[in-house]
């Protein structure tokens, strides 16, 4: 991972990409609160949004992203979000996907 959430990581010899509004509703769960996450979870349900929100979720994604690499790992980061996904996160991952948002 470089320093935005959205970039390709390897996993199981292929690439992968994290889904930044997803990322936002995974950083919750370690504790890093956005003041966006209700909007991300809009986006992924397909409740009304408009191009400006998912612009501003995603910046927060970032942002977060730079925050949790000051304190954890690369690899700690990835072994909690593959943690979290099967039980919550591909949902929202599966949602976003069908409206083209990733």
């Amino acid at each position: 991972m470089s320093e935005e959430v959205n970039m390709n990581v390897v996993k199981n010899n292929e690439l992968e990409e994290i889904n930044k509004i997803v990322f936002v509703l995974f950083a919750e769960f370690l504790g890093y609160e956005s003041p966006f996450t209700q909007w991300a979870e809009d986006i992924c349900n397909n409740k009304d949004y408009e191009d400006f929100q998912i612009k501003l979720v995603e910046r927060d994604a970032d942002y977060i992203f730079r925050k949790m690499q000051e304190e954890y790992t690369l690899e700690e980061i990835r072994g909690w979000y593959d943690e979290f996904y099967g039980v919550i996160l591909a949902e929202y991952d599966k949602k976003i996907k069908a409206q083209s948002i990733a």
